[in-house]
């Protein structure tokens, strides 16, 4: 399935060994540009053109070994080799902290801004012990490192629609009783609620209060590519009549779907709007894709976006870029990691823009930025929106858990949704609201979806 596509294998756990005895790597590979060929197509991942660079890390007694002392050699490596999407199916189970591995993260999105650093939010979920949740409830602060950075996209994982095969019809108490011992979710199935969030996917927030995991996809009973050397012991269970497949669950196997689509993502900007996009206008883009989950656990204690169990919610692609299935999307964008005359360069400095849209179902909005690494967020921009004819006015993640009716302190992503919207002109304002003079200026990346009728213009 990956048939003259690597571009490169590295044995960095097991010199000279970069077999998979463990099947994980194999997997993950799979779900984000296997192309299907040993299934006659049934079995594909989400970018089945994408080209491969493969790190193996696994150490010879079964560990992760192979990681270097500081994460930005893994990704310089991976970078020098023509690689623009880095995906991250393993973590440490820090309880939402932020650490020197997050630190590491962030300084090298910092350096390289057009690689985009995918990393799974962690299985640490549990309902067992809770001290913020509803009894029965998956509590919070469970997000694993360096998942906890601020300029990667982080994911967690929802539920697939899978009914049979693997664990689907199993329930999590069945499964995981020492972490699910309580309805309602030691009941509920593994998989089969495409609407819920899996039981064992890390919540947030991080331990600054930002917004973690960013977005979930599917994570449960996932086929993808079985390693030839892997004991079928290492998965839930075998594919139905084909053994080059197999099933896994977690937010291992959610994250490289998400790499997936953010290749997608790039190649729509590379090849249609030719623009080399940063990592912050494809995090924008998949964020600005999400559908809400509306299961009972995916909007326990609230039930706005965004949350601590789905972020901002399940990306949707039909609602990212352009396509066939949704004729009246546009998209517009701006992203000045290379224009320095949109750059901010001191606190109180604010630019805006215009733009028209011919009214439609929603209008959506996002902005992201990559952010200096250190802990919390230490350049903070804000989003507004005004529509022009009515003097309606709205502020980006106005719904955020904390109940603050205030412009979002914390957070480097920041979405207004509008369902319905009125037609006519609208105004985006972001506002340095404090900037730091630790570097020569701050960029960002908006993206704007919807019934468009015009470009966005400077105003």
């Amino acid at each position: 399935d990956f048939q003259g596509r690597i571009v490169g294998i590295v044995a960095l756990g097991r010199p000279n060994d970069y077999s998979d005895p463990d099947g994980h790597g194999t997997h993950v590979a799979g779900s984000v540009l296997g192309d299907g060929a040993a299934s006659r197509g049934v079995i594909r991942g989400t970018a089945p053109k994408a080209k491969l660079f493969f790190q193996s890390v696994l150490s010879a007694d079964g560990g992760l070994g192979g990681l270097p002392l500081n994460l930005g050699d893994l990704f310089e490596e991976a970078y020098q080799a023509g690689a623009r999407i880095h995906n991250n199916s393993w973590g440490s189970a820090t309880r939402s902290m932020y650490t020197i591995n997050s630190v590491e993260v962030d300084e090298f999105v910092a350096k390289r801004r057009d690689m985009l650093i995918v990393i799974a939010a962690g299985n640490a979920g549990q309902a067992a012990n809770c001290l913020h949740s509803q009894p029965g409830y998956v509590d919070w602060l469970t997000v694993d490192s360096p998942a906890t950075c601020k300029n990667a996209l982080t994911v967690g994982a929802s539920r697939s629609s899978r009914t049979s095969g693997g664990y689907a019809s199993h329930t999590y108490g069945q499964e995981w009783p020492e972490h699910f011992p309580n309805p309602p979710v030691a009941g509920e199935t593994v998989s089969g609620n495409p609407e819920g969030v899996a039981a064992f996917s890390s919540r947030g927030p991080c331990d600054d209060r930002r917004i973690k995991p960013d977005i979930v996809v599917p994570g449960t009973d996932i086929a993808s590519t079985k390693s030839s050397r892997a004991p079928l012991r290492n998965f839930w269970g075998p594919y139905p009549e084909n053994a080059m497949y197999a099933f896994m669950g977690g937010t291992s196997m959610a994250a490289p779907l998400v790499a997936g689509c953010a290749a997608l993502v790039r190649e729509y900007y590379v090849s249609s709007r030719n623009h080399e996009p940063s990592a912050a206008l494809l995090k924008a883009t998949l964020i600005n894709s999400t559908k809400w989950l509306t299961g009972n656990d995916a909007v326990a204690d609230h039930h706005c976006a965004p949350n601590y169990h789905q972020g901002f919610g399940c990306i949707w692609m039909p609602w990212a870029i352009p396509n066939p299935s949704e004729p009246n999307l546009k998209l517009e964008f701006l992203d000045t990691w290379k224009d320095t005359q949109r750059h901010f360069v001191h606190t109180g400095q604010r630019f805006r823009f215009q733009f028209s849209i011919s009214g439609g179902n929603w209008l959506r909005i996002c902005l992201a930025y990559t952010d200096l690494a250190a802990r919390a967020l230490q350049n903070n921009l804000d989003l507004f929106v005004q529509h022009m004819q009515s003097g309606q006015k709205w502020m980006g993640n106005a719904d955020l858990p904390s109940g603050l009716k205030i412009p979002d302190p914390d957070n480097n992503v920041e979405v207004i949704r509008l369902k319905n919207p009125q037609a006519g002109d609208y105004l985006v304002q972001i506002t340095a609201t404090n900037l730091l003079l630790r570097q020569a200026g701050q960029d960002f990346a908006l993206v704007v979806t919807g019934a468009l009728a015009s470009r966005l213009v400077q105003v």
